[in-house]
């Protein structure tokens, strides 16, 4: 009786210790057809220039998203509602805000999740020529082209989908991403981004999975923040530490099964050294003029944005 008492005892903590293990999330873009949702975001963003007092801009967002299935994938209909732009506090009025809100947007997904191609800005360039001056549209836009416009939409796209598609996670995961962005300077340069999977989360009355994420562009502090999983930061210790410096944090809900998302904030602050033009006085021998020659000091600028999206499910 004892000999058979171990081994149900046996037996209740094996089962016990497999359904106190955490599931495995298999992530997957496959929303129900006809998913419709409006989207909205806000974003704030504080420009702190060295000897310059602070510029904030704030910019609220509504979009309308509808997402249908088709035999070679889905479409998503994108129709932007609202746009609000606030420097300082003042409203910005800028015929392209007119345009955007006229413009409706066709996002093109394969059976695999991935980004095929985007339709409509064509559409947006044409609508911004019919209100501004022509000449004025190119000279704005000749190196933001409807296909620089579409590279950025399919890195959006990326960050939120494809980098989760096709993977299994459990509470604990974590994944690493190099991920583009633009320094105020206007070069392009990219951070890494660390994703842990957290846990469930109540919102709304319904658990959703969430997706903890880490804003780093210098190797070395990802390897003092995450001392623990070396494997993560593979092939990171011989690169160069960034001229800049980039950091944050943000988390998102999301359904993995679908990879639906229900809610998203984030926080980011760069500080990096840009040339400030600055006029000089030239002087000669024996004559003065009011001419002028275009020099540059090195300036700090440092930049804190937070944004925040939610998105109302119909």
């Amino acid at each position: 009786m004892a000999h058979l008492n171990r081994i149900f005892l046996l037996l209740f903590l094996t089962v016990t210790a497999r359904a106190q293990e955490s599931p495995v999330y298999a992530f997957t873009f496959n929303p129900p057809s006809g998913t419709a949702f409006v989207q909205d975001e806000k974003t704030r963003t504080v420009t702190q220039v060295a000897g310059s007092e602070a510029q904030v801009e704030e910019m609220s967002s509504s979009t309308r998203v509808k997402m249908v299935r088709e035999d070679d994938g889905f479409t998503v209909l994108v129709h932007p509602l609202s746009l609000e732009i606030r420097q300082n506090g003042q409203i910005v009025s800028n015929p392209m805000v007119d345009v955007l809100q006229e413009t409706n947007f066709t996002y093109r997904i394969n059976n695999g999740g991935e980004l095929a191609s985007v339709e409509g800005y064509q559409q947006f360039i044409e609508g911004l020529k019919a209100r501004v001056n022509p000449q004025l549209v190119e000279q704005v836009l000749y190196s933001y082209t409807e296909e620089t416009m579409a590279e950025e939409e399919r890195a959006e796209w990326q960050r939120r989908y494809g980098n989760f598609l096709g993977r299994n996670a459990t509470v604990g995961t974590r994944w690493m991403f190099r991920e583009p962005f633009q320094l105020p300077n206007g070069t392009n340069s990219y951070h890494y981004t660390v994703v842990e999977v957290s846990g469930m989360e109540v919102l709304d009355g319904h658990n959703r999975l969430r997706l903890d994420f880490y804003y780093q562009a210098n190797p070395d502090s990802l390897a003092i923040r995450f001392p623990d999983q070396p494997e993560l930061l593979a092939g990171l210790t011989d690169l160069p530490v960034p001229t800049f410096h980039l950091s944050g944090s943000g988390h998102r809900l999301l359904d993995p099964g679908t990879l639906l998302i229900y809610r998203e904030a984030s926080e980011k602050e760069i500080r990096t050294t840009v040339n400030v033009p600055r006029p000089r006085a030239m002087e000669e021998e024996g004559a003065s003029h009011a001419g002028t020659e275009t020099l540059s000091d090195p300036t700090q600028v440092t930049i804190r944005e937070s944004s925040s999206i939610t998105f109302r499910y119909r």
